[in-house]
């Protein structure tokens, strides 16, 4: 069974996500929205989700997944 990490894009905010949806100890990366996407890609992220963002006039919120390394 595939064990994954987790992380959401809010505008040009990335927070990665921990097992239970809580944060984990890692630093949250702040940067433009095409630059925080760029950087996901690059980094093996997988997008699986978009909601819209309740909080933000069409605003959305991405969900994104990728392999945990062991």
């Amino acid at each position: 069974m595939a064990n994954w990490q987790h992380c959401k894009l809010e505008g040009n905010r990335v927070a990665f996500l921990g097992a239970r949806g809580v944060f984990e100890n890692k630093k949250d990366a702040h940067m433009t929205d095409r630059a925080a996407f760029g950087a996901l890609e690059e980094e093996g992220w997988e997008l699986v989700s978009v909601l819209p963002d309740p909080e933000g006039e069409g605003e959305f919120v991405y969900f994104f997944k990728r392999p945990l390394s062991e």
